[in-house]
């Protein structure tokens, strides 16, 4: 096998290895622009080809463009391969070729579910759900009137510091997390033993505060006043009220001020310290109040999710994960049917892997009378592939962590494989594959890559000397004299060189706070360009405008974006807007009898082309947009091209949301 159509890599053994040794489970290590896809391709047809039943084969990937992708990619290879060898046993695959798993981790949970429905406890059509939220709010009724039984005291302090917002984001997490153990403190939160600590800390500042030789006139005590007054009226208070006061309080001391000669020895830094000593309280009696709350909010909030999502036959993608997790571990029959369905498991984007979707590929890969941990037996010769790239894991706030990468291949080496790994690398110059490799040389476990590609005629890396407040002028300077001097650089379409353009760059920016400052200076050097991510897009005068006019007419009593879009695209003055007002008029396009005039007559555009809407809101805004002839006065303003290149992304966004609303129903 020769990836991508290319040269013979330098690592080509390793590639038809791990694609031809179908009978054993391996654990690759493909790096970007390796051709990692080619080579999880190329085992699955190898697989294909060896004979296995298409119906137990499990292809799984990160996302369903991905999916998709790979589907095209093995039909085509076997397609070929049928071409070329008129194999009569690969025109049998590929008429069974439907019968394939390729998909995401979700997908394939749920599959697994509805194969056992009795032993998951999974009724047919559950409605997969995109929030956790769903029985949150009952669960968290529950936990406040236990709370308000059992820790009333716990109530008042997180209803007096806390917010509703806040509670609801803690359960939707612990939900969420449902398979993890909090990180919580020790102790749990007892007032009268807080109170006493804080009787302690009150009696050190005011020991520390009688060394002071001259009381009356020293800022270190006047600054800390208020505090040793509050002090006092908490500790006369007693506990639990005045506990709770000295908790919910915002008063703190100062460290200011303090004559060195009117504090002996070392009392002054006693006195900070006994004040500093104050907050460390506040602290660690919330850390306690924590303990409480989570252990509470759990048992309460999870319960009721489960039992509202149950009465409600919903799941959430979370929940397929550990419905089918729990279902491996608990119930060895259905472990041991389900592990028989399937004589390979391929996983790509092993590093965007969570611990459960890497334990399911497990469990259903080893031997299945196998009791333990997942981690405990190693998988079936031949059962799992994966392949991934640490370097690349960054989605830790999605649970994935590269340890579990670490995990599987620890795994599967105690079936006898190694882990490999690739080298080559086809996509980049060798400029940048030289300089990442000598950027990342001191990272734990960088493997360095070698380029395939011919070095470029432009220097991949380049670094321009200059200011913060210069370096976007200076790096358009240095781009513009590319251009201008004709740079060559290859065309992605033809693989043939030809003189740059604008349209070749792409500059990205660390944070969206620069913005702003580099649309400027591309503006002062006229080049149009089209921003993209962050927020700014939405910020547009012409993708503003047209949002507003997309509210207008599919909720014509928002009346806000309505005048927005008279304003904007009409050209209404606000004399214009009030006139029709004061003559009786409203602004809300389906009130009939409007008074006479051009904003009535704009009004009854806006509900023509509302009425005129078929299956997508694209077509209504394009005859608005000419109606109205915004785009040809914004096409005359120098970054008019940009303004268009704007309406189009905002076009196809509109098109792609529609379509996966028509998609989800």
């Amino acid at each position: 096998m020769e990836p991508m159509g290319r040269m013979t890599a330098v690592d080509q053994a390793i590639r038809d290895e791990v694609t031809r040794a179908t009978d054993a489970s391996i654990a690759l290590s493909a790096g970007a622009g390796s051709g990692k896809t080619s080579v999880l391709t190329e085992r699955l047809v190898n697989v294909l080809a060896a004979g296995v039943d298409p119906s137990r084969i499990a292809a799984i990937t990160f996302t369903e463009k991905a999916a998709g992708e790979l589907q095209r990619r093995v039909r085509d290879a076997l397609e070929g391969r049928l071409v070329e060898t008129g194999d009569p046993s690969i025109a049998a695959q590929l008429d069974r070729y439907h019968e394939l798993t390729l998909s995401t981790i979700h997908s394939f949970c749920r599959g697994l579910l509805a194969l056992e429905p009795l032993a998951a406890r999974w009724a047919p059509g559950t409605e997969i759900i995109e929030l956790e939220s769903a029985g949150v709010a009952r669960g968290l009724r529950r936990w406040r009137m236990e709370t308000a039984r059992t820790h009333p005291l716990l109530l008042g302090l997180i209803d007096l510091t806390g917010s509703d917002a806040s509670l609801r984001r803690a359960a939707q997490q612990l939900v969420e997390y449902r398979d993890l153990a909090p990180r919580v403190g020790a102790e749990e939160l007892d007032f009268e033993v807080s109170h006493a600590e804080l009787t302690a800390a009150r009696d050190a500042i005011e020991a520390a505060a009688s060394a002071c030789t001259a009381p009356d006139g020293d800022k270190l005590l006047a600054n800390n006043a208020d505090l040793r007054e509050r002090l006092a009226s908490w500790i006369e208070l007693g506990a639990p009220e005045g506990t709770l006061a000295a908790l919910v309080s915002d008063v703190k001391g100062g460290k200011a001020g303090g004559r060195k000669g009117d504090w002996p020895g070392e009392s002054k830094e006693a006195f900070k310290q006994a004040v500093d000593a104050i907050q460390a309280w506040r602290e660690r009696c919330f850390a306690r109040a924590h303990r409480t709350l989570v252990g509470s909010l759990r048992e309460h909030v999870v319960e009721a999710v489960r039992e509202a999502r149950a009465e409600r036959a919903q799941a959430s993608f979370s929940d397929l994960l550990f419905r089918a997790a729990a279902l491996l571990k608990d119930d060895p029959a259905a472990r041991a049917r389900l592990a028989n369905r399937f004589d390979a498991v391929l996983i790509d984007e092993v590093q965007d892997t969570d611990p459960i979707q890497a334990e399911i590929a497990a469990l259903l890969a080893r031997e299945p009378s196998m009791e333990g941990d997942w981690l405990e037996a190693a998988p079936r010769p031949g059962r799992l592939f994966a392949v991934g790239d640490p370097k690349q894991s960054v989605y830790r706030f999605r649970r994935a962590d590269v340890a579990v990468w670490r995990d599987l291949e620890g795994l599967i080496a105690k079936g006898g494989a190694e882990p490999k790994a690739l080298s080559q690398n086809f996509r980049s110059v060798p400029g940048v594959v030289a300089w990442t490799s000598h950027v990342f040389a001191d990272m734990p476990d960088f493997a360095p890559q070698v380029a395939a590609r011919e070095p470029a005629e432009l220097d991949p890396v380049v670094v321009v000397e200059t200011t913060a407040a210069e370096e976007f002028d200076h790096a358009i300077r240095h781009l513009s004299g590319l251009v201008e001097s004709g740079a060559r650089v290859v065309d992605r379409a033809s693989g043939e060189a030809r003189p740059m353009r604008w349209g070749d760059v792409m500059i990205l920016l660390p944070r969206w706070s620069n913005v702003s400052a580099l649309v400027s200076a591309l503006e002062r050097a006229r080049i149009e360009a089209v921003v993209e991510g962050g927020g700014t897009f939405f910020e547009g005068e012409e993708v503003r405008l047209a949002v507003s006019a997309l509210r207008a007419m599919s909720e014509p009593a928002d009346s806000e974006a309505t005048v927005h879009a008279l304003r904007g695209l009409f050209g209404f003055t606000w004399e214009d807007l009030a006139a029709h007002v004061a003559a009786g008029g409203s602004f809300r396009m389906t009130v009939p009898d409007q008074p006479p005039g051009p904003v009535r007559d704009a009004l009854e555009t806006l509900r023509d082309l509302r009425m005129s809407r078929v299956d997508s809101w694209v077509p209504p805004l394009d005859r608005l947009l000419e109606h109205t002839r915004a785009p040809a006065v914004w096409e005359l303003r120098p970054d008019g091209r940009a303004r268009l290149a704007n309406l189009d992304k905002l076009r196809a966004m509109l098109r792609r949301l529609e379509l996966e609303s028509r998609s989800a129903t």
